[in-house]
């Protein structure tokens, strides 16, 4: 009886520190409620991988521009039921402008240095892993500017271009917050007729990514 009683005693107490220990944890959990109900601003870095697709009269040509960037962000987003998460941002790509020469040197194109965005973020938070999952649509600001050497005629043009990208972003604390996050431009369209040459251009698309560090304020 009385190692029974003994017996007793111990699970009680080891059942109490147990019981101690899971309210510590509990408690230090680093959860953040609604974490993502923020108006935000970032800076970034990644790589812009775009490229131009042409045919002008029986010439064609396809040319790349692999580039580092700069980016920079500002928007908010809201959360509902601490799970689905919906915002809106501003965001710009910054890089030198390049230029190449194509078709034998017969033509100068240039690919644009600054590449402004709008985007709408729809997605999923994980409370426990305080990150949110997302998926981005959006309009990109399209510009593509060339010249012909021989006669120095310049040709332009601006197009709005759709945009599609994915991300994930994880807050660290109740201020700051890293997202990693792609996004494919579809680029814009430049078609035109002149001493019947037919012109048909395809340009500023291709891959985005960037690693973005932002700053919360909670509303």
């Amino acid at each position: 009886m009385k190692k029974i009683a003994l017996m007793a005693a111990a699970f009680a107490m080891t059942s109490a520190s147990f019981a101690e220990e899971a309210v510590v944890v509990e408690e230090t959990a680093p959860a953040y409620e609604n974490a993502f109900d923020t108006f935000y601003f970032g800076l970034g870095m990644g790589g812009s991988f775009v490229k131009y697709d042409a045919k002008i009269g029986e010439n064609k040509f396809n040319e790349k521009a692999n580039r580092f960037i700069g980016s920079a962000v500002l928007g908010a987003g809201k959360t509902f039921k601490q799970k689905f998460y919906v915002g809106a941002e501003i965001l710009a790509d910054f890089t030198k402008a390049k230029t190449k020469k194509v078709l034998k040197d017969q033509f100068e194109v240039k690919y644009q240095g600054i590449t402004p965005q709008f985007d709408i973020r729809l997605g999923y938070v994980n409370p426990c892993w305080n990150t949110l999952f997302y998926g981005k649509v959006g309009v990109a600001y399209n510009k593509a500017k060339a010249r012909h050497i021989a006669d120095n005629k310049e040709y332009s043009k601006n197009k709005a271009g759709f945009v599609l990208g994915l991300g994930a972003e994880k807050m660290f604390c109740k201020k700051f917050s890293v997202r990693l996050e792609g996004d494919y431009n579809f680029g814009g369209k430049y078609k035109n007729e002149d001493n019947n040459v037919k012109t048909d251009v395809k340009f500023n698309k291709g891959f985005t990514a960037r690693a973005i560090v932002v700053y919360n304020v909670k509303y």
